[in-house]
């Protein structure tokens, strides 16, 4: 398991505990409260307890949001190294069939009284086996090196902070977890649980369960690590099918839902 699949499992495990405390917080005060009502007793350990363990969640969510960019960093620089890696071995290979052909090209130079340089495989015309002109090996190395050093430069040059993810589930930590393991800079946690709120605050204006347990389409797309919500939005098919049963017109409008 990589680095950041990690980070991604915990963060969901953070989230989850986030959601527990927070509903056992809000027991915890309004039994404070009548408690005090009631008794005249001011008993707010528990209270207090739940709001330092909410305090701890929270500032753990914060740093794995600084670890995740870190790992992506991380894996891009290994992606990086193995590519170059991959460079090195086929430079070495080159290096070997240029010896080779050294040495017949010696062998050339010898017979036609012209000394002969690798320069007469670079003067090959280029193309494939369907135009029958073909790439000497020792060009299609070189061309292999270059695009295996460009695309190492590429990766380990900086992490986007613009993507998108397009992913159909059922809940919203499978959703989060498609997001977070996306190799990119993405929205704080809190904007994209307040984004997945209000669109589902939409959902139940329609259905009073919301989305429940079905299958929706979540397509979130940003820049700049802020959300485009004119673009992002979730697609409910369960509540399409509910209102017009008929497959073939499917209220796909009224089951999609974004942020105004």
């Amino acid at each position: 398991m990589s680095e950041l699949e990690k980070l991604t499992n915990k963060t969901i495990q953070l989230l989850s505990e986030r959601r527990q405390k927070t509903e056992q917080l809000e027991a915890a005060e309004k039994g404070a409260c009548n408690e005090f009502l009631n008794f005249g007793k001011m008993k707010a350990g528990k209270t207090l307890k739940l709001m330092a363990e909410l305090r701890v969640i929270d500032a753990a969510l914060t740093a794995g949001e600084e670890r995740r960019v870190d790992a992506i960093r991380r894996a891009a620089a290994d992606e990086a190294g193995k590519l170059l890696a991959q460079a090195e071995v086929k430079r070495r290979e080159l290096s070997a069939l240029e010896n080779k052909t050294g040495k017949l090209l010696a062998d050339l130079s010898k017979l036609e009284g012209v000394a002969y340089t690798p320069a007469i495989l670079e003067a090959q015309p280029k193309g494939d086996v369907f135009t029958g002109a073909y790439i000497p090996n020792s060009a299609r190395l070189r061309n292999e090196i270059s695009a295996l050093e460009s695309r190492a430069r590429e990766t380990d040059r900086h992490i986007p902070a613009s993507g998108s993810v397009d992913v159909t589930v059922s809940t919203p930590d499978e959703f989060l977890s498609a997001v977070l393991q996306y190799r990119a800079e993405i929205p704080t946690l809190n904007e994209i649980l307040s984004w997945h709120e209000d669109c589902e605050a939409q959902a139940r204006k329609r259905q009073q369960t919301g989305f429940g347990n079905l299958e929706r389409r979540y397509r979130l797309f940003w820049r700049n690590r802020k959300i485009d919500t004119e673009n992002s939005s979730i697609f409910v098919l369960g509540m399409a099918r509910m209102l017009n049963p008929d497959p073939v017109q499917y209220d796909i409008g009224s089951a999609t839902f974004k942020v105004a």
